[in-house]
């Protein structure tokens, strides 16, 4: 399955400075969705908050305290070699996210629309139970 990426808001909230936004061709954008009475309180429906375990704060340093979980990733790959399963930063994941960030890049310099060349499954989400099976 292809999926085609064209970077419309990515661009602009990267292109802080002036003259590179001044530099982008509006024309290539595609248009403005045509959808109507859409609003915040009716269609946006924001997450609830929950306890995960690797929000909680874990490290203190010059510049404040932080959550920092970053073996979190090494920690689930070991598990899954144990049980037997798909790692959730499996190598074909790892290179569809890449693609999709080369095309986002692409998509932004050459103003269209970029099919992707690779596909890959969606992980599980990384429940509560399982976040704190990591951390021990």
């Amino acid at each position: 399955m292809n999926i085609q990426i064209f970077v419309t808001a990515t661009v602009l909230a990267v292109c802080a400075d002036q003259a590179v936004l001044a530099e982008i061709d509006v024309s290539k954008l595609p248009p403005a969705a045509t959808k109507q009475g859409v609003t915040f309180d009716k269609d946006i429906k924001p997450l609830e908050a929950w306890e995960h375990p690797f929000g909680k704060i874990n490290q203190e340093n010059p510049n404040g305290a932080r959550a920092n979980y970053r073996t979190a990733g090494l920690a689930d790959m070991v598990m899954a070699l144990i049980e037997g399963r798909d790692a959730r930063c499996s190598l074909d994941r790892t290179l569809h996210g890449v693609d999709v960030m080369t095309s986002i890049l692409k998509s932004g310099e050459e103003g269209r629309f970029i099919d992707l060349t690779t596909t890959c499954t969606q992980p599980a989400a990384l429940g509560i139970e399982e976040a704190q099976a990591l951390l021990k």
